[in-house]
């Protein structure tokens, strides 16, 4: 399937900018025909992640990078943010954000690659199923 659109931004690691996140989710929604509800659960769960991540990326004063890719069945958005080595030297994730977010969308994809933590959330347009991804 082809990508109807795609945003790119990097945003810096200031509380107040993290709002654009939002912004820039549910108008890839709306572009797709979304229900209001949906666009505004997507953008919720963007910014949950967002959330969750800014302790530790204003230690490092690092930033957000975010892709939003919107396909005519569905919206997917990765929030790209440095990993964090734990001193138990195992990677876990705090729950909060990722536990509220999957309340908010279809699919969640976690993992790490090179240093970042790639959270990739995806919501399908109403009568598509997560089990019919491409």
């Amino acid at each position: 399937m082809t990508s109807v659109g795609r945003i790119e931004c990097t945003l810096d690691s200031d509380p107040r900018l993290i709002a654009a996140v939002g912004a820039i989710a549910a108008h890839a929604a709306q572009r797709i025909g979304l229900c209001e509800r949906d666009q505004e659960n997507l953008a919720a769960a963007a910014l949950d992640v967002c959330r969750e991540a800014l302790p530790r990326l204003a230690k490092r004063k690092s930033a957000i990078k975010m892709v939003v890719a919107d396909f005519s069945d569905r919206v997917e958005l990765t929030i790209e943010t440095p990993a964090v080595a734990r001193a138990t030297g195992r990677k876990r994730a705090t729950a909060g954000g990722k536990q509220a977010a999957s309340a908010l969308v279809d699919r969640i994809e976690r993992g790490t690659r090179d240093g970042h933590v790639y959270t990739t959330l995806v919501k399908y347009c109403a009568g598509v199923s997560s089990r019919s991804k491409s």
